[in-house]
């Protein structure tokens, strides 16, 4: 076994370390390190006992650490609140007559700008600084919008302190 732990440094650092164990465990004095032990003294059980659960940790820690998905974490954005625009579902379906636009989700105080229009994107109505949560567009607005047509619109809040939110496009369907 000394002559294969001389040549395999798997093994020379294993015998190492076992010594090493029994060294600070107190089962061998620190002078008695470099003294050959006769086969009769010795406890070969112990010290593969302590390599065993050497192994075992080892095992475990590999178990319990987490582990590289490949991906970056998500960063975290720390004081910045999320401001979530929601639309009302009242306005899956608008009036033509009376097409009101209703959201909400920003703070009390916020001011808004809406943008309508339609699924190819042009501009059907646009309006900056308004202070209620709802808009009522005017009749003209929709007279491109044919009956049972969708409108997309999306809303952009600006809360009293000067922070900004966006939502997504909603999709509306005009009666």
């Amino acid at each position: 076994m000394l002559a294969h732990s001389i040549q395999c440094p798997d093994c020379s650092a294993l015998w190492r370390l076992a010594r090493e164990l029994h060294v600070s465990a107190g089962d061998v004095a620190p002078a008695e390190v470099a003294e050959v032990v006769p086969l009769q003294r010795r406890r070969p059980a112990r010290w593969v006992a302590v390599v065993g659960a050497l192994a075992a940790a080892a095992a475990l820690v590999l178990v319990l650490l987490p582990r590289d998905t490949g991906r970056a974490p998500d960063p975290v954005l720390r004081g910045a609140e999320r401001t979530v625009l929601r639309a009302d579902p009242a306005t899956s379906t608008l009036d033509r007559r009376h097409p009101v636009l209703r959201w909400s989700g920003a703070p009390e105080g916020s001011r808004y700008t809406v943008v309508v229009s339609t699924r190819d994107l042009t501009v059907l109505y646009r309006r900056s600084d308004v202070v209620a949560n709802e808009l009522e567009l005017p009749p003209d607005a929709l007279s491109g919008v044919a009956p049972g047509g969708e409108i997309v619109w999306r809303i952009e809040a600006i809360a009293p302190g000067g922070r900004r939110a966006a939502s997504e496009a909603f999709v509306s369907r005009v009666q």
